[in-house]
């Protein structure tokens, strides 16, 4: 669905993988790299070559699974300055009801936004336009940030979300704890 948007509005869409150069450089041409559920850990050579390519001007979009086994691109996060935790976050009164069981506490959803141009739009719209999080964990930015790196969270929990380590879709204090994610 996200490529035939991007093409619809005409962007060129190509593959970029080992096989297309990615252990080497990213083509000059790349505006946007779209890192969709990642499987498998990047090589260093990989994680360079993103690196290089967002020193100079290219933006990466990163879309991380909270299921996912393993972590893939933990060396390339730490390089930007942010840590995903993949523990579930949940919320016992904003969630989104989808099976009407407990288990929708992990369908958090959001209208928090910050004032950064990538969510102008939905500012504007917050009462009308939040964000679905099926079963995600979060995002901190690192105590220390990289040298030339700025790190802007555009989007905030609500109140009461917790991160679910048992997994039993509630609140077990004193071990999880309500916190601003």
């Amino acid at each position: 669905v996200l490529k035939q948007g991007l093409q619809n509005n005409r962007f060129e869409v190509k593959p970029l993988g080992v096989a297309e150069g990615l252990a080497n450089d990213i083509p000059k041409d790349a505006a946007v790299i779209f890192i969709m559920g990642p499987e498998k850990p990047f090589a260093p050579e990989e994680i360079s070559a993103l690196l290089r390519a967002i020193d100079r001007g290219a933006r990466v979009f990163i879309a991380l699974e909270g299921e996912r086994q393993g972590d893939p691109l933990d060396p390339l996060l730490a390089e930007l300055g942010i840590k995903f935790d993949k523990t579930i976050l949940a919320n016992e009164q904003a969630f989104a009801r989808v099976t009407n069981t407990d288990a929708d506490r992990t369908f958090i959803y959001s209208n928090r936004y910050s004032s950064h141009p990538s969510v102008t739009t939905l500012t504007r719209y917050a009462n009308k336009v939040p964000v679905l999080f099926p079963r995600t964990g979060p995002i901190d930015k690192l105590p220390t940030v990289p040298k030339n790196t700025k790190v802007d969270l555009v989007i905030t929990a609500m109140d009461g979300t917790f991160r679910d380590a048992n997994e039993n879709f509630s609140l077990d204090s004193p071990q999880e704890k309500r916190e601003a994610f």
